[in-house]
């Protein structure tokens, strides 16, 4: 999975947008817990970050996020999928 997008939201936030077109069966899987085109149109889609993931200070740094935090919990992301993009909002802690 290279093709992707930072968009910063807040000094905690961010999305990681991706392009539909350009993920792999297996990241499509990954990201939405099954192929894309077997997610139905009332289904509420998130992303699941399975462990907590520590943040390098040099990338928080270059994407211009508050250093004091740059811990990614596990837990459940929300995930929104506009055309061919989709969202997924992370946030620090």
């Amino acid at each position: 999975m290279r093709n992707f997008k930072i968009i910063k939201t807040s000094a905690t936030s961010f999305i990681i947008e991706l392009d539909i077109n350009t993920l792999s069966k297996n990241d499509q899987i990954m990201f939405f817990g099954k192929e894309y085109c077997k997610i139905s149109t009332i289904e509420k889609v998130k992303y699941v970050q399975k462990h907590d993931y520590e943040f390098k200070l040099d990338l928080l740094v270059h994407l211009d996020l508050d250093i004091r935090y740059k811990n990614l919990k596990k837990g459940e992301y929300p995930v929104l999928i506009i055309k061919d993009k989709v969202h997924v909002l992370l946030t620090l802690s």
